[in-house]
C-alpha cells in the first residue's frame, strides 16, 4: 500500500505595520508613480520592534491547522534541562 503526502491546509500571516509609497515620499525625494512604475509595489508590510518571525509563523500555523480542520496541540509543560553553569551535575541540577 502506497502512502502519499497531501497538503490539507495552508495559512499565512503578515506584519501589522504597513509602509506605503506615500510614507516613502516623505522620507526621500520620489513619488508613488515612480516607485510603482519601476517595482509594481504600492505598500510593504514591515515588522515592528515587538514582532518576531516566530510570532508570524505561529499565527500562520494556527490558520493552517484550522484550514485543515485540526486543532493546535496543547502546550507541553516545560522540561527540565541541565544547568549549563554546573556541568558536573547532569541529572540532579535542573533549570526550569
Amino acid at each position: 500500500m502506497k502512502r502519499y503526502a497531501h497538503i490539507v491546509g495552508t495559512g499565512s500571516q503578515t506584519p501589522k505595520r504597513v509602509l506605503t509609497n506615500a510614507d516613502i515620499e516623505k522620507m526621500v525625494d520620489t513619488s508613488d508613480e515612480w516607485i510603482t512604475s519601476r517595482s509594481g509595489i504600492k505598500e510593504r508590510h514591515i515588522v515592528s520592534d515587538n514582532e518576531a518571525s516566530s510570532d508570524l509563523a505561529s499565527a500562520a500555523a494556527v490558520k493552517a491547522l484550522a484550514a485543515a480542520g485540526r486543532r493546535p496541540p496543547a502546550p507541553s509543560p516545560p522540561q527540565p534541562r541541565p544547568d549549563p553553569r554546573r556541568p558536573h551535575c547532569r541529572r540532579r541540577c535542573v533549570v526550569l
